[in-house]
């Protein structure tokens, strides 16, 4: 049958783990461009080789070469945590099922395949294993036997557990063709994916060597090479992620390369059971070229079984020619990795595919290592085959595709037709202002210390590629599983990053994520304006802007002569945002668009304050009150002050924040000989406002400089909170009742969400009725008991066990982080917590929410990171 486009797999993720220190795909084509020979002893931890082993090949029971080519890693190290298993459950469990496990996690991570996104999925398992030398090592002491020796040693549970750690729903099948198990497999799951039966396929293979039982007769592996018979037995895990290739591009995954065809057969009856047989092997490569609508001249490389032994190499050879019509004319590269890496069994298929996708993404074929004269059965040179013992360029024309071979010693064969990967499709999310854009990164892991070499070979990584600073961002958000120990950051250009990798003194004193938070948003009232505040976010956020844009239609329709969309992009020395009547609305519009921003990715209120006017959109944070009402309310604030200000003429009113105590303000206060004040807002233990009078503002600073008592002007001529106010509320309650029946019967009838708690400022209590009119012009003119507010906010949380307390502030500013701790540090109860910030004077305003996205990651607070990436970080094309 034709090959359609939607019969082609994607192959979107790899792990493994090969001998020579081989840890993941990189380790492996560096091994293959030098040329390694991974042979090596047995090492101790296994059994004593040297023992079995002799110079006489004819010897029985015995091998002529004491090694072969092992894993260098603890094959007992494994983090059974991780994948929630008991230690002594881990213990009984075969070492190829854990390094199975690791190198699955690995390849669905490479493949941007998050553990939270294919648990319940339709993915299949397919895993190649025949070595079962744990299992029959702890029969030789069968009193020891553990109640999980069935599972933990059982061949079909090999598949079946990464079904069950990984929650998939898919067929799980473990199969043995005697060697060529690895392609077998990955036929099995190809055609799975092509008949729809399940979403994505995880193909493995498993070996280790355990025993020296099955090193008997063994010697090296010399693939087409006249010096040995072959072969040598080898260790190796690897794992592979599928997918249909139109469902790998809709989801913008990571392809490695494309499978454009494959194909198993048998031998059937030959001269022996376990001769090969070259017609049954050309056979096979047609049948799997006439499914793929390619010929074999398509083909620039194969990648052979090539096991080194007389009759494997001349029937394979034959094949080839035969099928790929070679000659000295037409010429064709061939070579194996056994030569690398030995035989590695049921996994020798996979290593063999791996290596056939790496030469595709490097353009580049490795040497065959050991290879010098050829076994003269072959007839290389006569049949145009050629085995490179030094690296060659790709050179072949058009769309670079290898044909994989491997096969089983019973005669199962198997044929990979590899395509190499589509060019990526350009995209651009959005348009970058500017050359240096803030980027989140995070990242997390399953303890502390796994963070810092997290961290190391990020920056190792992307020393090497500097261009896709974007895309590493992008990975790192979108395609990584969430676990426990968790480090974000916030960079703009390459270098800035490189060097936070670099200096990671933060990890040491990095806390696990919570497994409960609660969040909390704190408000900000007058005086925390300024004049570029949010400027970032109206440019680049689009929700944020929106949110702005609709404010800025109410306060039209309110009658304002002025847009926030045009005040807050003036120049400082052209801008009127201290003007109280443009302050007070713009303030209010600001923390509503930051909290549909936050709401948009996750972060919801269950407890809010606002100090004075922060309370309005603390209103509307808990559900009280709409946007209309919340701007409509601010708005008539705004005018109301500006009225005042017109009544009073040059008596100017101000407002100080003093460092110290509301008992020792009044001692101050009562110094006073001109004008009056009064105390506004009691912010913390040691911070109280003061309003009043300019002239006695003024008169009342002269005394704290006199003290070296600190303090803090605002800038601002309103003194909100004070006698003065009085003379304007009058006029404000009847704004505020005569503007419209709606807005009225929504103040009326407003009150707190059930999942929120609103602790007033104006009462120092929780909240639950009465928001109408009256209480607005209560929190005008009223002292702020802020101070209180925060005592009663923190009783309200405490008492939850593991439960970890997130504070907000949402504002322009940054202003309340000491306040609130000499709070908390007063209280009788100690007050676990977490103070933070959306905006700060000065700083981006993406950079600053960006900064704070980073922040809520780490503490294990719901953050939607997609939606994140998708609201504030800007995208290149990619």
């Amino acid at each position: 049958m034709p090959s359609r486009a939607d019969d082609q797999i994607a192959i979107i993720g790899i792990g493994c783990r090969f001998p020579g220190t081989v840890n993941n795909p990189q380790d492996l084509w560096d091994l293959l461009e030098r040329g390694h020979n991974t042979w090596t002893e047995v090492p101790a931890e296994r059994f004593n080789g040297t023992a079995f082993c002799h110079p006489d090949a004819s010897h029985s029971g015995t091998h002529i070469h004491g090694g072969g080519h092992f894993l260098t890693q603890k094959i007992d190290a494994f983090d059974a945590q991780f994948f929630d298993i008991s230690a002594i459950e881990a213990h009984t469990i075969d070492p190829q099922q854990r390094l199975l496990l690791e190198t699955t996690y690995e390849a669905l991570e490479s493949g941007g395949q998050t553990w939270e996104a294919i648990c319940g999925s339709n993915t299949s398992v397919y895993v190649a294993a025949s070595a079962s030398d744990y299992d029959r090592n702890a029969y030789k002491d069968p009193e020891s036997l553990s109640r999980y020796h069935l599972t933990g040693n059982g061949q079909a549970i090999i598949s079946n557990r990464l079904s069950y750690v990984f929650d998939l729903h898919g067929s799980s099948m473990t199969l043995d063709t005697g060697y060529s198990g690895g392609i077998v497999a990955l036929h099995q799951a190809c055609q799975s994916l092509r008949t729809n039966e399940s979403d994505m396929a995880i193909v493995g293979g498993a070996n280790l060597i355990l025993s020296p039982d099955h090193m008997i007769s063994v010697t090296k592996s010399y693939a087409f090479e006249a010096h040995g018979p072959g072969f040598g037995r080898g260790e190796g895990i690897a794992t592979i992620i599928l997918k249909r290739l139109n469902d790998a591009l809709g989801n913008e995954d990571p392809i490695r390369a494309v499978i454009r065809a494959t194909g198993i057969n048998q031998d059937g009856r030959t001269a022996g059971l376990t001769k090969p047989s070259s017609q049954a092997q050309a056979e096979l490569h047609r049948s799997v070229f006439a499914s793929s609508t390619l010929c074999p001249q398509d083909i620039g490389y194969v990648e052979a079984h090539g096991t080194g032994t007389v009759a494997g190499d001349l029937a394979e050879t034959e094949a080839i020619s035969e099928v790929y019509q070679t000659s000295p004319e037409h010429p064709l590269y061939v070579g194996s990795i056994k030569s690398n890496l030995g035989h590695l069994e049921a996994t020798s298929g996979l290593a063999s595919l791996i290596k056939a996708i790496l030469i595709l993404e490097k353009k580049l074929i490795p040497p065959n290592v050991d290879f010098g004269d050829p076994k003269p059965s072959l007839e290389l040179a006569k049949r145009g085959l050629i085995v490179q013992n030094e690296p060659v360029t790709w050179s072949k024309a058009g769309t670079a595709r290898i044909s994989v071979n491997s096969f089983g010693y019973g005669g199962t064969n198997g044929v990979v037709i590899l395509e190499q990967a589509p060019s990526p499709v350009e995209r651009i999310l959005n348009e970058i202002d500017g050359p240096n854009p803030p980027y989140l990164f995070v990242l997390s892991a399953s303890s502390r210390s796994s963070v810092k070499p997290m961290l190391k070979q990020l920056g190792d990584w992307l020393s090497t590629h500097k261009d896709h600073f974007a895309d590493l961002s992008h990975t790192l958000i979108s395609r990584r599983s969430l676990l426990s120990w968790r480090f974000g950051m916030v960079a703009s250009p390459h270098q800035e990053l490189l060097a936070n990798l670099a200096d990671n003194s933060e990890v040491s004193s990095m806390s696990k994520a919570a497994d409960s938070v609660k969040i909390g948003f704190v408000f900000t009232g007058q005086g925390a304006q300024w004049y570029a505040m949010g400027r970032e976010l109206f440019l680049h956020c689009r929700l944020y802007r929106g949110s702005i844009k609709t404010s800025d239609a109410m306060l039209s329709e309110l009658g304002a002569d002025w847009t926030l969309s045009e005040e807050l992009q003036r120049k400082e020395s052209e801008s009127r945002i201290n003007d109280s009547a443009i302050a007070q609305p713009a303030v209010t519009a600001l923390q509503i668009a930051l909290v549909d921003l936050l709401q948009e990715i996750g972060i919801r209120p269950q407890i809010v304050i606002g100090h004075s006017s922060g309370e309005i959109a603390a209103a509307y944070a808990a559900g009280i009150l709409s946007q209309r009402a919340a701007i409509e309310i601010s708005y008539h604030r705004g005018v109301i002050s500006s009225t005042y200000r017109q009544q009073m003429g040059p008596q100017k009113g101000a407002m100080i924040v003093t460092e110290i105590s509301e008992a020792d303000s009044l001692q101050f206060i009562s110094q006073l000989k001109q004008g009056r004040v009064d105390i506004a807002c009691t912010n913390s233990p040691t911070s109280t406002t003061i309003s009043g009078d300019e002239a006695a503002i003024d008169e009342l600073q002269e005394l704290l400089d006199a003290s070296s008592t600190g303090y803090w002007r605002l800038p601002i001529d309103v003194a909100y909170h004070s006698h003065r106010m009085k003379i304007v509320s009058d006029q404000y309650l009847n704004l505020l009742n005569r503007f419209g029946r709606r807005l009225t019967y929504d103040l009326e009838r407003g009150y707190p969400s059930k999942n929120v708690k609103y602790i007033s400022s104006a009462t120092a209590n929780e909240k639950t009725t009465d928001f109408g009119p009256a209480y607005w012009v209560e929190n005008l003119i009223s002292k702020v008991r802020f101070y209180e507010g925060i005592e009663r906010y923190c009783d309200a949380s405490l008492g939850e066990q593991n439960t970890h307390n997130i504070m907000i502030e949402i504002g322009p500013l940054g202003a309340f982080s000491r306040i609130i701790q000499q709070t908390t540090q007063s209280l009788p109860n100690v007050f676990d917590y977490t103070y933070t910030t959306t905006l700060r004077k000065g700083i981006d305003a993406v950079r600053s929410m960006l900064e704070l996205a980073s922040k809520l990651f780490e503490l294990g607070a719901p953050i939607d990171l997609l939606a994140t990436e998708d609201l504030l970080i800007p995208k290149q094309k990619r």
